[in-house]
């Protein structure tokens, strides 16, 4: 009898360790680098949604990195010690930030906004985390207007495209845009392009494309942006993904145009070998961005449009 009460226990042991190795597993983490571009998806002030178009948060590896708030760019230093995430400009005077981080999505408390900041590549959906008491704020343009024939159930009459200025064969007629109080000019078509666009974008179509001309304010942080349009190619969610290279002001012009869920999206980066900027107003690269439905409209009408005419201070 024994013998056979010890036999049971060392087979209730072995079938115990055979279950243990065998049972189902949890899923590891996935493991998202912390260092990239982070861009917000989420911004808020109390009840009130903000706009979350150029804002964005660049975190280096040696723990540095660049807030962008609309027209102002923060260099800062970066620190994360287990998913607590603190943000600490250079300057006295600029804006600090606190918060979270966990597998590419940050959620931090800037001054008196609560924001949601996603890492590059990261897969995020923004319903399923949003600052407290705000909906992430929506993209002009991006809501289709209600179509009362559609609530009616009868089908609406198909759109016609409008003709390109290169289908319409008509002379080109050209407004010239300032940027950043003279750093540098572009030219535009106002049949095709608008200014005083919602969201802060520099241009507007009529379609809902929209540009934004910016600058990168020191050296470091255009070899960062270079390698950020070298790494973009490899993330997933980027589709249909090109590259050109263009001239703008005498300088080569790297470009990408790619889509994803959102539409599509043509990006350039001119590099300036140096400070072409002036004192308060840094500028050793300008960067150019699109965003809308179709390549057509992002690129080919677009920035394509837009780089031959780029000038360095000169109206």
């Amino acid at each position: 009898m024994r013998g056979r009460s010890i036999r049971a226990v060392l087979c209730c042991l072995v079938m115990g360790l055979c279950l243990t190795a065998c049972g189902p597993r949890q899923s590891q983490p996935v493991s998202v680098p912390v260092p990239g571009l982070y861009t917000c998806a989420a911004l808020c002030v109390k009840d009130l949604p903000l706009d979350t178009a150029r804002k964005w948060l660049r975190l280096l590896p040696d723990g540095t990195g660049v807030l962008f708030l609309d027209e102002g760019q923060e260099p800062g230093t970066w620190t994360l010690e287990g998913d607590a995430f603190q943000w600490t400009p250079d300057d006295p005077d600029g804006q600090s930030a606190g918060g979270t981080w966990s597998s590419g999505v940050l959620n931090l408390t800037i001054g008196e906004m609560a924001g949601i900041f996603v890492r590059e590549g990261t897969s995020y959906d923004g319903e399923q985390g949003t600052p407290p008491a705000a909906k992430p704020a929506s993209t002009p343009g991006s809501e289709a207007p209600e179509d009362p024939e559609a609530a009616s159930g009868e089908e609406a009459p198909a759109q016609e495209e409008a003709p390109s200025a290169q289908e319409t064969g008509a002379p080109p007629v050209r407004t010239t845009y300032p940027c950043y109080d003279g750093l540098y000019y572009v030219d535009y078509d106002p049949r095709i392009f608008s200014t005083g666009a919602p969201g802060g974008a520099d241009l507007v179509k009529d379609d809902g494309t929209t540009l934004y001309f910016s600058r990168l304010s020191t050296r470091k942080l255009t070899a960062d942006w270079l390698v950020s349009l070298q790494e973009k190619e490899s993330y997933p969610e980027y589709q249909s993904f090109e590259r050109f290279t263009e001239e703008a002001a005498g300088y080569m012009a790297k470009a990408i145009v790619y889509q994803d869920s959102k539409g599509w999206h043509a990006e350039a980066v001119i590099d300036l070998g140096e400070d072409r900027g002036r004192e308060g107003l840094p500028m050793y690269a300008i960067y150019l961005t699109a965003a809308g439905a179709s390549m057509d409209s992002v690129w080919t009408d677009g920035l394509h449009a837009i780089l031959p005419t780029l000038r360095l201070g000169e109206p």
